[in-house]
């Protein structure tokens, strides 16, 4: 499981309104959702979060994943070229008797441990 945040999300509601952040979470959806497997979920979390879920993924292949992912979120011209932003990620490995509840609190804490060190990152 993998836990996006939109880094400074909150500047950008601030700057240039809520149409343009809601515009700019559409487009990280599409974003999103083109990146992934067929076999993969992803679901708006909740504010500027997102969360997805995949399947069968070891955990090194989910960071490498969620990398490459995390690269071209950063590289791609948001609204037409006029907003570049950049995501922290936490991605956590389901374990066996696991509940999910606390699979996702883990993505959620590493996500967080991402932006502690920087943004911009995925931490696992």
């Amino acid at each position: 499981v993998a836990m996006i945040d939109i880094d400074y999300f909150k500047k950008i509601n601030d700057t240039y309104g809520h149409l343009v952040g809601d515009e700019v979470l559409k487009e990280l959806a599409r974003i999103l959702l083109s990146s992934m497997r067929t076999s993969d979920c992803v679901a708006r979390y909740g504010g500027e979060e997102f969360v997805i879920v995949m399947p069968f993924a070891r955990l090194e292949d989910a960071w490498k994943k969620m990398e490459t992912l995390r690269r071209r979120i950063e590289e791609h011209p948001f609204l037409n070229g006029k907003l570049k932003i950049t995501v922290s990620i936490g991605v956590a490995e389901y374990k066996p008797c696991m509940e999910i509840s606390d699979l996702l609190l883990e993505a959620d804490e590493k996500m967080y441990a991402a932006k502690r060190e920087g943004r911009n990152r995925v931490i696992c």
